[in-house]
C-alpha cells in the first residue's frame, strides 16, 4: 500500500457537499439543540445535546476551507494546516460523544438492577461524559497539528477540504473511530437484550396487564443502530485503499443523519407542532375576538392531540 495518498479532485461536488453539511450541521442541528434547551417539555439528557453540538462543530470544521476561499497560496497552506489538524480530531470527538449516549443508556439499565454504577457522583459522571469528546478532539488535533507543522508538504486539498496525504498518519483517526463504533454497536446489542429481558420480567410479573414495547422507543433505537452502522461504514471506507467519491461524501452526510435520528423524536415534533399551532392562532386573531362554539370545537381536539402525543411512552427518564 503506498504511503502517499493521491486524493480525488472533488471540486465538482462542492454544492452537494455544502448542502449536506449546512442542512444537517449548521441549520437543522442548531434548531434541534435550541429546542432541547428552550422548550421545557423536551427533556433531553446532556449527553444528547452534547452529541448534537459535536456534530455542529464537525460540520463547521469540514466547511472551513470552502468558507475562507483560500485564494492565495500562503493563505491556502495556512488554512489547510489548520483544517487538516482540526478534522483529524473532529470525527473522533463526534464518535466519542455518541459512545457517551450509549454508555448513559447502558448505565441507566444497570441502575434498574442497583449496581455500583448508580453510586457514581452525578457531577463527576457528567464531567466525564461531556468533557471526554473535547479532550479527544484536543489530543488528536494537537497531535496532527504538530505532525503537519513539521511536514507541511503532507497536507493537500481534494477540492472540498484539506487532508493529510501520508497514508500511515491518516489511518490513525479512522482506526480509532472504527474501534469506538464497534464498541457502540456491541453496547447497543447488549442494551437490546437487557431491555427485552426486563420487559419480559415486567410482563411476567403483571400477566393481566396488556403491555407492549414502546414503538416510539424501538423506532428511535433502530435509527440509532442504523446510524451507527453507517458511521462504521464511513470509517471502514477510509481505512480501505479504495478512493471513491462515496468515501469522501459519506462523512458529509453524518450530521444530517444525526439530525434525522434526534430531530424525529416525538417530543421535538410535539414542540414544533405547538409552535406552529401558536402562530396559526395569532394569525387568526379575529376568531379570538369573536369566540364561537365552532372555534372551541376546533381548538380542543388539537390540544387533546398534543396531550396524546406527549403521553406516548418514550425513553425512560432514569436519573444517574
Amino acid at each position: 500500500m503506498p504511503d502517499n495518498l493521491h486524493p480525488l479532485d472533488l471540486q465538482h461536488l462542492t454544492s452537494v457537499y455544502l448542502a449536506l453539511l449546512i442542512s444537517g450541521g449548521q441549520v437543522g442541528l442548531p434548531v434541534v439543540v435550541l429546542t432541547g434547551l428552550i422548550y421545557r417539555k423536551v427533556t433531553w439528557h446532556p449527553t444528547i445535546i452534547n452529541f448534537c453540538v459535536t456534530w455542529i462543530v464537525y460540520s463547521i470544521i469540514h466547511c472551513l476551507y470552502l468558507y475562507t476561499g483560500a485564494g492565495k497560496d500562503t493563505l491556502r497552506l495556512k488554512i489547510c494546516i489548520v483544517q487538516a489538524s482540526m478534522m483529524y480530531g473532529a470525527a473522533p470527538m463526534a464518535v466519542v460523544a455518541g459512545l457517551a449516549i450509549v454508555l448513559h443508556a447502558w448505565t441507566a439499565l444497570q441502575c434498574l438492577e442497583h449496581t455500583a454504577l448508580c453510586r457514581v457522583p452525578r457531577q463527576l459522571y457528567l464531567i466525564v461524559m461531556l468533557g471526554t469528546p473535547y479532550l479527544v478532539f484536543f489530543v488528536f488535533s494537537v497531535g496532527a497539528g504538530t505532525f503537519v507543522m513539521s511536514q507541511p508538504q503532507s497536507v493537500c486539498s481534494n477540492g472540498l477540504y484539506c487532508i493529510i496525504r501520508l497514508h500511515r498518519a491518516a489511518l490513525v483517526a479512522p482506526s480509532f473511530c472504527a474501534a469506538i463504533m464497534v464498541i457502540i454497536l456491541a453496547l447497543e446489542a447488549v442494551i437490546t437484550v437487557q431491555y427485552y429481558r426486563q420487559w419480559k420480567t415486567i410482563k411476567a410479573a403483571f400477566p393481566l396487564v396488556t403491555r407492549t414495547p414502546s414503538r416510539s422507543l424501538c423506532f428511535r433505537f433502530g435509527l440509532c443502530c442504523l446510524y451507527s452502522c453507517v458511521t462504521l461504514t464511513s470509517a471502514i471506507l477510509f481505512l480501505s485503499d479504495v478512493q471513491t467519491e462515496v468515501t469522501y461524501m459519506l462523512p458529509a452526510a453524518l450530521p444530517l443523519g444525526a439530525l434525522i435520528v434526534f430531530g424525529l423524536r416525538q417530543d421535538v415534533i410535539t414542540a414544533w407542532f405547538s409552535v406552529l399551532r401558536g402562530r396559526q392562532q395569532s394569525s387568526s386573531s379575529f376568531e379570538l375576538e369573536l369566540p364561537s362554539a365552532r372555534v372551541a370545537s376546533i381548538s380542543n381536539p388539537t390540544l387533546t392531540l398534543v396531550e396524546f402525543l406527549e403521553e406516548i411512552p418514550g425513553e425512560p427518564n432514569i436519573p444517574v
